[in-house]
């Protein structure tokens, strides 16, 4: 059987290469060492709730269950802890918003993703949190481990070639791709926010790219061992140490640390949190987020054989998993293009 190349050791990487060893399929990664990746910063957050809207995230039924099936699977396979379900507390800021949670639990369509309301004095003092929280389901991959453990796995198989992507080392030859003197019958491309300037294999994609801060904090005598989202998140790592996040901008789209986002971060974690922290380590990565918020997945039409899988903007880690067992459908025809997700879909 002729083997796939992947390029990109991303969450989105990642996941599709998993699904291809599950289905049988030959294939290698290829990836930079996560030199270019914004998956290596991601907080790998994920619920199904869309929380300004107070609706659902698209697909929201079909994916969650998928996305929690899939990672513990995979846990079991490398008897290491990456998936942390303890769900997720929403910060509630007034009166009218704890109103809002309480008709959204009612709701036959929302409650099912909804744990319950949780008061304040589980949380510790130094937490703001005046009309407590509300728990949705949901919880934290961790990526980096994530990353690191599939990376072993398959370099364990001799399907993982550590080297510099460089698309324009992709050369077609009597209807497969040539890489470095290996031929393969598809390439897949899991490169992230660079596929918006990929000029050769996918142009005019529908991107809106936004660059996004993470700090990890220690904060000494903070005693939180479940997530507060609220206009920060805060990740507890264990030993003190927190996870910050998330800024947004749409400037600058870079891997390089802005401090004024830095500050921004500071602020908003000093109006939730009155104790004294250090900052341990500044991150900064460009999420590949698209204009209608869904993925960018399907064959380019000058280029048979080469695909694209991405465009997963914040919400990778909730949406690779089920779209990567149908994207493999498609890539063997077994099954249509999924409209909704197209590679060809216009500019808003």
């Amino acid at each position: 059987m002729d083997s796939v190349l992947i390029i990109g050791q991303g969450i989105a990487g990642s996941v599709l290469s998993l699904s291809l060893h599950i289905a049988g399929i030959p294939f290698v990664v290829v990836d930079d060492g996560h030199k270019t990746s914004s998956s290596i910063v991601a907080a790998g957050l994920y619920n199904a709730m869309a929380y300004k809207r107070g609706n659902l995230a698209w697909r929201a039924h079909e994916l969650f269950d998928g996305c929690e099936t899939f990672y513990q699977k995979w846990e079991k396979e490398f008897k290491v802890k990456f998936l942390h379900r303890d769900g997720l507390h929403r910060r509630i800021h007034d009166a009218e918003e704890y109103n809002n949670w309480t008709a959204r639990m009612a709701d036959k369509n929302l409650a099912p993703f909804i744990d319950k309301l949780v008061s304040s004095d589980l949380f510790s003092d130094s937490f703001d949190l005046p009309q407590g929280l509300c728990k949705v389901r949901g919880g934290w991959l961790d990526v980096p481990l994530f990353l690191e453990t599939t990376k072993d796995f398959l370099t364990e198989r001799a399907s993982y070639l550590e080297a510099k992507i460089d698309l324009s080392k992709l050369e077609s030859r009597e209807g497969k791709w040539n890489w470095n003197g290996r031929l393969f019958s598809k390439v897949i491309l899991c490169t992230g926010y660079r596929s918006a300037y990929d000029d050769r294999f996918f142009s005019g994609l529908p991107f809106s790219l936004a660059k996004g801060h993470t700090l990890i904090l220690k904060v000494p005598g903070a005693e939180l061992d479940e997530v507060i989202n609220a206009n920060v998140f805060v990740i507890p790592l264990g030993d003190d140490l927190y996870r910050i996040g998330s800024t947004f901008s749409w400037v600058n789209l870079n891997e390089e640390v802005e401090e004024k986002e830095v500050e921004k971060l500071e602020k908003e974690f000093q109006r939730l949190c009155s104790l004294p922290y250090e900052i341990i380590e500044k991150m900064a990565g460009v999420r590949p987020t698209v204009q209608d918020q869904k993925p960018l997945i399907g064959e380019s039409k000058e280029n048979r054989g080469v695909w694209h899988f991405g465009g997963f903007g914040s919400r990778a880690v909730l949406y690779c998993p089920v779209l990567a067992e149908s994207f493999i459908e498609r890539l063997e025809k077994r099954s249509p293009e999924d409209t909704e997700t197209s590679v060809d879909r216009k500019r808003l």
